[in-house]
């Protein structure tokens, strides 16, 4: 049981899903993450800290994390400690990561579950209407005619 951002493709699967797959980074872009426990919201890929995910926000500590795919939850049990990085820190990874751990310690988990805010509608409940609208009026590249020509089994 997961949450669509931590899915992927695999081979032999629907076209359907496939089409899914293909979206999720742009359906992605316009959600941000209301955390509850932590366990359904990505630590560096989705957006729950701030006005972008921490992989944009510190790419380099990113690139050389061990635990690229470790949720919140996880993360927070240690103070964001149980994060390892294939190499040592220069003086600016450093920084950035003393930088990190500060964001993080302002985090407080709850018993309820992260929720995702749909941040194009003022409810913040996901409507198609307004995605397509946003990939249309941002020009966003997107295979649109593979994607609504896909047949449903």
């Amino acid at each position: 049981k997961g949450t669509l951002g931590q899915c992927g493709r695999k081979t032999g699967q629907s076209q359907f899903w496939n089409g899914l797959m293909q979206v999720k980074d742009l359906f992605s872009q316009f959600c941000t993450k209301k955390i509850g426990n932590g366990k359904r919201t990505r630590f560096w890929k989705d957006q729950w800290l701030g006005p972008s995910s921490l992989q944009h926000r510190y790419p380099r500590l990113y690139c050389i994390s061990m635990n690229q795919d470790i949720n919140v939850f996880d993360a927070n049990r240690s103070n964001v400690q149980i994060l390892s990085f294939r190499r040592n820190f220069t003086t600016d990874t450093y920084m950035m990561w003393q930088d990190l751990q500060n964001h993080c310690s302002t985090i407080r988990l709850t018993s309820g579950e992260d929720k995702c805010h749909w941040f194009l509608e003022k409810n913040g409940v996901f409507s198609v209407r307004s995605f397509y609208n946003a990939l249309v009026t941002r020009r966003i590249r997107f295979p649109f005619r593979q994607f609504w020509k896909l047949k449903m089994h």
